[in-house]
């Protein structure tokens, strides 16, 4: 989950310079994980020492290795390095990285446009208009968890009918989302892709579909999803991971919040994620736009960033109980549109349940 990755000497630049990553760091529950390059005197660094959310990671020495901005993919890097590293790193890695001189909380705090009212059969609205406030300028990114149950539901992908809105949605949201560019050594040994999971109800059809046919029809879904690949046609490598839930599922009641979530901001949606066709928008519905700090100016709001962790969390600890087999009939999983992958494999960086729960 999100945290701030620094040194000693930068946190204490930090507390001293008038930026509001400094009320990010000492008001929320974020963890801060530091190389020890000094003793820490600050009193703003011993009070968060003596609060537990100060970790020392000797390894971080090594930034910007691949492995630790790897490690700490949903962090923010506040580090002393020049703004040309910084930027570079940020658009390589989809992570927030910036130099300690140069700090700038905009990044995580304000969103423009931010929030939508839309009715039915608006005209002049689409995806890309209503994530312009990620996209203009790019908000770092490098990994989306899209959760609807209802997803697919008007979708038919039997032979010869190509009704698929939301199958056309998801088209959308990732290629507007989803960088130009992303890590430029696909070949390297510690190269890692950019990671999408999208989680639905598998059996919203049940009284008319037996056992066969909802697992031929979630094997349709997988593949048409991987296949979006090609078409929005990227330069770097994607995995598609899909989670097709039961509705007797623990978590399936979770399915109702139509969320996509990134390491740095959420979408929330309160009808559904297929909102539009073509530039017409589908239902009446509000859209809300929030980085993780997006609301730090109001005084008696909680951060969207409290939300984003709670969901990812159970989550996470849902996808460890999966992975016991008496589980395995609530759900189904896929990886790049192959079905036959177990989830003990999973990737996405939002909810790995191998990535310890101290860098979360």
């Amino acid at each position: 989950m999100f945290g701030i990755v620094s040194t000693i000497s930068s946190l204490e630049k930090i507390f001293k310079s008038s930026s509001r990553w400094k009320e990010i760091i000492l008001t929320s529950d974020c963890q801060v994980f530091v190389y020890k390059d000094k003793q820490i005197d600050d009193q703003f660094t011993i009070l968060l020492s003596e609060s537990g959310r100060l970790f020392v990671r000797p390894e971080i020495e090594n930034f910007p290795s691949v492995e630790i901005i790897k490690k700490y993919s949903c962090c923010a890097f506040l580090m002393d390095i020049d703004s040309h590293m910084a930027s570079c790193l940020q658009e390589q890695y989809g992570i927030i990285c910036q130099p300690v001189d140069e700090l700038d909380d905009r990044i995580i705090t304000c969103v423009d446009p931010d929030h939508f009212e839309l009715m039915f059969k608006d005209c002049g609205y689409n995806w890309d208009r209503v994530l312009a406030g990620l996209t203009e300028p790019r908000m770092p990114s490098n990994c989306l968890f899209i959760n609807d149950r209802y997803l697919f539901a008007n979708d038919k992908f039997e032979d010869g009918n190509t009704r698929t809105p939301g199958l056309d949605n998801l088209e959308s949201i990732i290629d507007a989302l989803l960088p130009k560019t992303f890590n430029d050594n696909p070949e390297g040994p510690e190269y890692f892709p950019y990671q999408i999971l999208i989680t639905y109800q598998v059996d919203y059809e049940k009284q008319k579909l037996n056992t066969e046919q909802l697992d031929e029809r979630y094997k349709k879904v997988a593949s048409k999803v991987n296949k979006l690949k090609k078409s929005i046609s990227r330069n770097y490598k994607i995995t598609f991971e899909v989670i097709g839930l039961d509705s007797n599922n623990d978590f399936f009641t979770e399915t109702h919040n139509r969320r996509i979530y990134s390491n740095y901001f959420t979408i929330c949606c309160d009808h559904k994620i297929a909102a539009f066709n073509f530039n017409t928008s589908t239902c009446t519905q509000t859209i809300e736009i929030l980085k993780l700090y997006s609301k730090l100016h109001k005084e008696k709001s909680d951060q969207p960033v409290k939300g984003h962790s709670s969901f990812l969390s159970k989550y996470t600890e849902s996808i460890k109980r999966w992975m016991d087999i008496s589980r395995i009939n609530s759900y189904k999983f896929s990886k790049n549109g192959n079905c036959k992958q177990v989830i003990h494999y999973i990737e996405n960086r939002l909810v790995d349940p191998n990535i310890s729960t101290n860098v979360r």
